[in-house]
């Protein structure tokens, strides 16, 4: 095997986060036959690929993020704020409309690499492409080969090739394999979520100081002093409190739909009538022609 396998190989190792699988792009149309908004983009009709979420909470692929148009770009800390040197100067503030909701939403200042994955949204395409024979897996590694078992340790889809090399490898010759075909029956078919600022560690804290998921080496450097705990410790206190918050916004839904719905026919209305004062102008003006044309030809008649 020749170094550059190798390292293609070993990318497992080294703990870089796994590309969503090209299989979006693997049916006979290019669009999968899937309606269902968990999986495919609102903006470009396809499985998400490297889905990430906006903060009005409305997921898309990144690529289409990047499509969108900028709505508006404000210099850091507004009109008001001091100067700052040059050298320490932040990028300016992007905001973009919501395709779905049409609210403005600005971007962070690390661009679309910095909006949080939707890791649901990554199981719940990888489970639909194994369900669908319409799809073909591809390899996690080298993108090349159809996938056909999966890490269980990595959560890395291999095919025959790089499933051979991934047991050939002395970190990862233990590691147990999954054949891909009986995952269908899953539920949910979960990937690591790996930090950001180190990509070889999983977030398997949370930091209640700074309401956020750590690794375990931004525990120590970043959140030393912070008060952290496991995720699994901490996950029932925050989903109870989201519980709780669904249950008191549950009452005003209804009036909520109600008012969405006036507002659909007040528009109606509107539309209709500047539709109507539209062809009364335009009949009056042609009117109008008419009736100075016939005194003209009269005064040249005359």
């Amino acid at each position: 095997m020749s170094v550059d396998e190798e390292r293609r190989l070993g990318g497992c190792d080294s703990g870089s986060p796994f590309p969503l699988s090209s299989s979006r792009n693997s049916t006979a149309n290019g669009h999968p036959r899937l309606g269902d908004s968990r999986t495919v983009c609102f903006v470009c009709k396809r499985f998400y690929c490297d889905p990430k979420i906006l903060p009005c909470l409305h997921t898309f692929c990144s690529e289409c993020i990047r499509q969108l148009e900028p709505f508006s770009a404000s210099a850091p800390g507004g009109p008001g704020s001091a100067p700052r040197a040059p050298s320490i100067r932040e990028p300016a503030s992007i905001t973009v409309l919501c395709p779905v909701c049409d609210s403005e939403v600005d971007l962070p200042h690390a661009g679309v690499e910095g909006l949080t994955t939707d890791h649901l949204a990554v199981s719940d395409v990888l489970l639909e492409s194994l369900r669908n024979d319409e799809c073909e897996l591809l390899c996690d590694l080298c993108s090349e080969g159809e996938a056909e078992r999966r890490c269980a340790v990595c959560s890395a889809n291999l095919c025959q090739f790089c499933c051979q090399a991934h047991r050939r490898q002395k970190k990862t010759s233990s590691h147990s394999m999954v054949c891909l075909q009986d995952l269908k029956t899953c539920g949910r078919v979960v990937k690591p979520v790996l930090c950001r600022l180190h990509p070889s560690e999983e977030l398997r804290l949370f930091c209640e100081t700074c309401d956020q998921p750590v690794c375990r080496e931004c525990a120590v450097t970043g959140h030393r002093d912070h008060l952290c705990d496991y995720t699994t410790n901490v996950i029932h206190k925050h989903g109870d409190y989201i519980r709780e918050l669904a249950k008191n916004v549950q009452p005003h839904v209804g009036k909520l739909e109600a008012a969405l719905n006036n507002i659909e026919c007040a528009q109606h209305t509107v539309q209709a009538r500047a539709q109507a004062v539209a062809e009364e102008i335009q009949t009056f003006m042609q009117g109008y022609m008419r009736a100075v044309q016939t005194h003209c030809h009269g005064l040249c008649a005359g």
